[in-house]
């Protein structure tokens, strides 16, 4: 009994800490984006293009030049923040860890642009140091999945599968997807030459045998989610980096109209859940779906 309640008590004591650990990092992240949007406007128009060309040169390199933009000041100037650390450029507040930047590992979902702590860090910044900026909460990956997520709510309500084909196609149920194309764009771009040429072909064949009318880009959107779900969770850590990048890809073909925002929705909110580094952390695997 005793045994027991030591447990449930370091059990307990690690879900604080992890809750902790958490919003710590997420206001390292609110304060990065606050200041790096300050400190961005204060500079003078030559530095300023130093510091958005440094913060593109270092994403080309992290997704093998296939950065297409920014989606909001969310991510652009949490990214100029670390460029700015990287260019020697410190922050225009002489507060919180001037006079470097706080080390957030991946400013891309370490924190979403409608964290509160985002708000509460501009109103404390202004209050504090007289320095008034807004961070805008607009995002154009994030606000299509909000939109392709509300339109597919009552798909579980509306005759199952018949009903999810016709949010993600509408009428249109002819088959068009170059399998062998699929095959290449899944292996290639979104899960980088880490999982076997067999394992590819093999979902990606199964599933355009399905009655989903898949696009060559939705059907290697869906092969990258379903070989990437089936990763055991004490291995998912060596694939952060790539699953992002995967994430990052698909967000760049929804924009362009190649991956249906319903199957973007889920690929972007599946991945984020599972390999977010708090559910990494859990000691037993969750069932998968």
């Amino acid at each position: 009994m005793e045994i027991a309640v030591l447990i449930v008590f370091a059990i307990g004591i690690c879900v604080v800490y992890l809750k902790f650990r958490s919003r710590v990092k997420r206001r390292e992240a609110a304060i990065n984006i606050v200041l790096g949007k300050a400190t961005f406007l204060s500079l003078h128009h030559e530095d300023q293009i130093k510091v958005h060309d440094k913060a593109v040169a270092d994403l080309n390199d992290m997704m093998g030049g296939r950065f297409k933009g920014f989606n909001g000041e969310y991510d652009q100037f949490g990214c100029y923040a670390h460029a700015m650390a990287n260019l020697g450029i410190s922050p225009v507040v002489r507060d919180y860890c001037y006079p470097r930047w706080y080390l957030v590992k991946n400013p891309f979902f370490d924190i979403l642009p409608s964290d509160p702590l985002i708000e509460q860090t501009v109103d404390e910044v202004r209050k504090k140091h007289d320095v008034t900026v807004s961070i805008s909460k607009e995002h154009r990956l994030l606000d299509k999945i909000r939109r392709a997520k509300a339109e597919s709510e009552d798909l579980r309500t509306e005759n199952g599968m018949g009903a999810f084909v016709t949010t993600m196609y509408g009428n249109d149920i002819k088959k068009k997807a170059d399998v062998a194309k699929a095959i290449h764009l899944a292996s290639a771009e979104l899960l980088g030459g880490l999982f076997t040429l067999d394992d590819i072909t093999s979902l990606a064949t199964d599933l355009s045998k399905g009655p989903v009318p898949y696009s060559t880009h939705d059907l290697a959107t869906a092969v990258a989610l379903g070989l990437l779900r089936k990763v055991p969770r004490d291995a998912r850590k060596d694939l952060a980096r790539i699953q992002l990048t995967a994430r990052m890809t698909v967000g760049t073909w929804v924009t362009e109209g190649k991956v249906a925002p319903p199957l973007a929705a889920a690929f972007e909110n599946t991945l984020y859940k599972e390999y977010h580094p708090a559910n990494l952390s859990k000691g037993s695997e969750e069932t998968e779906k």
